[in-house]
């Protein structure tokens, strides 16, 4: 874009700037190119418009987005970057490089963060939680769930590393974490038992299906909660269990539902003789 037609897109670029900042962020990430990122970076500072952290931040995503990570990074290193907003800045890279699998360097950005007494902002903590994929990671998460202050932060924080937590079979972190929540719920039930029926849908969606984790947790939740196991939780444990063949623990959750007072719908009353048809199919 050149001449006349480029310089009225500076001019409107500058009162946008000038009136909602917001703005060009927005749009530098709806576009979501480097080239056009860069390209409005350099031409705003050759028309003396100041740089605002928005920029900043929509150069490290887009750079991310395009897979450029050591431009990323070195965005930091800019000369007019402000360093009134380093650790804002900062944690926008943490959150750019975590939700683009450089979960590495992102933690390694977080460290050196840690180091110069600095804090991540709670929205780059729950990219980090949100990110981590590997195994025997609980240790960190954990850690990573104490830098969260803000209260809704850390109960979306702690949601996260629960579903991580049951995925990878750690039982024991999982109900140490529900029973913080319990606490911080003070003892709200349909609070509780909103989140048991979102813990117990990822278990139905696990692959490959695993009932005995969500059949531990059932467990867990009665003998050391003190809580009755949903409808939903119930309808969640069958579905897992039609996905993984397994007659038995059906049979098991069927009783369930007698023992917490739960009439049967068609859900719990239909899916074990699926799952017996299907058994005397093999044979």
């Amino acid at each position: 874009m050149k001449g006349s037609s480029y310089s009225c897109v500076l001019v409107n670029l500058h009162f946008f700037f000038l009136n909602k900042k917001s703005t060009v962020s927005i749009h530098l990430n709806i576009l979501n190119t480097l080239r056009i990122a860069s390209q409005y970076y350099e031409e705003m500072k050759v028309a003396g418009i100041q740089v605002s952290k928005q920029i900043f931040m929509a150069l490290i995503n887009a750079y991310a987005t395009c897979g450029q990570f050591e431009k990323a990074k070195q965005v930091l290193l800019d000369k007019d970057f402000p360093i009134k907003n380093l650790n804002e800045i900062r944690s926008v890279l943490v959150s750019a490089l975590a939700s683009h699998g450089q979960m590495t360097d992102a933690l390694s950005v977080y460290e050196e963060m840690k180091q110069a007494g600095s804090n991540l902002e709670p929205k780059a903590v729950i990219s980090l939680i949100e990110h981590v994929d590997s195994e025997g990671q609980q240790s960190r998460l954990l850690k990573l769930l104490e830098e969260l202050d803000d209260p809704n932060y850390w109960v979306d924080g702690c949601f996260r590393v629960i579903l991580y937590c049951i995925c990878n079979k750690d039982l024991r972190s999982a109900v140490y974490l529900l029973k913080q929540l319990k606490h911080r719920f003070s003892d709200d039930e349909l609070a509780m038992e909103v989140l048991f029926d979102e813990i117990f849908s990822q278990v139905a969606e696990t692959e490959p299906a695993d009932v005995q984790i969500g059949m531990d947790l059932l467990q867990a939740i009665k003998d050391e909660l003190g809580a009755s196991p949903s409808r939903k939780c119930l309808d969640f444990l069958l579905t897992a269990c039609v996905n993984a063949k397994d007659l038995s623990n059906s049979l098991l959750i069927w009783k369930e539902y007698q023992a917490a007072g739960l009439p049967y719908n068609v859900t719990s009353y239909l899916r074990p003789f699926w799952l017996l048809e299907a058994t005397y199919l093999q044979r």
